[in-house]
């Protein structure tokens, strides 16, 4: 969870990124998160906004209740 002060400034993003990298380099070839589909607020969404996913090359994979699973492909 990102502090209330610095969100919007991308840093969510970045550790998005690293953690794919991080992945890569793992050797996995997909990773999934978990995000609400309706945004509720930071309290509530610790997964992130599913845009942020969307944005970083991400897409629904399915949706469980009001929950998407996002996948990538590494």
């Amino acid at each position: 969870m990102i502090a209330p002060e610095m969100q919007r400034k991308g840093i969510a993003s970045k550790l998005l990124s690293y953690i794919c990298q991080d992945t890569i380099d793992e050797g996995f070839d997909y990773i999934e998160a978990f995000p609400n589909i309706v945004f509720e607020g930071a309290n509530i969404d610790y997964c992130g906004h599913i845009d942020m996913f969307i944005k970083n090359g991400f897409y629904i994979y399915a949706e469980q209740g009001n929950k998407a699973v996002v996948r990538k492909a590494l």
